[in-house]
This record gives structure tokens, C-alpha cells and sequence, in this order.
């Protein structure tokens, strides 16, 4: 639906603003409910494919390799997630400060 997008987007667009310390406070907050997050996620990706698709004509090359890599990165942490016993905390805390900006 169109409100879900735009929760997906103003998502997305947070996460390019987060602090450290945000970000770990976010990764504890997402992790209590590990079918909710990775839900989540999955849209996220949905989202952010579709928006390398419609970058690859219209946006810069810069623009381009910062989603591939928060793409990337969150498949990882999707498959971790759903495929591991390891923390769902532990690996959100690892995707979040892999595109946090250092204080």
C-alpha cells in the first residue's frame, strides 16, 4: 500500500541520520520481535531495489553505491537473522553502524 511505502521511505531516510547511539538504542527497540523485524527488513529491501532501479537513470553514481551497500548489507543481516541462532540484536547493532555516520 501507498501508507507503507511511505513508512519504508521515512525508514530509510532516518537511518541515513543516525548516530551511534541511535543506532543501538533502534537495533535494541527492533529486536524484541524477531518475525516483526524480519518482515520489516524484507520490505525494506523490496523498497530499496525498487529505488536502485528507478536511481540507475536518473541519480549519481554516489547515490547508487550508498543503496547497493545498505541493500547489501541488510540482506546479510536478513539472512543472519532468519538463519542463525545468533541475536537479532547483535546483528541490527552490526547493520546500523555499518551505515551510521561516526560522531
Amino acid at each position: 500500500t501507498e501508507e507503507e511505502r511511505e513508512y519504508y521511505q521515512k525508514t530509510y531516510n532516518a537511518m541515513q541520520n543516525l548516530s551511534i547511539t541511535k543506532a543501538l538504542k533502534l537495533a535494541e527497540a527492533y529486536s524484541k520481535n524477531k518475525e516483526e523485524i524480519t518482515t520489516k527488513i524484507e520490505k525494506l529491501i523490496l523498497l530499496l531495489r525498487e529505488k536502485l532501479l528507478v536511481s540507475q537513470s536518473t541519480s549519481a553514481s554516489s547515490i547508487q553505491l550508498q543503496l547497493v551497500h545498505t541493500t547489501q548489507n541488510l540482506q546479510k543481516t536478513l539472512t543472519i537473522i532468519k538463519t542463525t541462532n545468533s541475536s537479532p540484536r547483535l546483528a541490527l547493532e552490526v547493520f546500523f553502524l555499518s551505515i551510521t555516520r561516526r560522531e
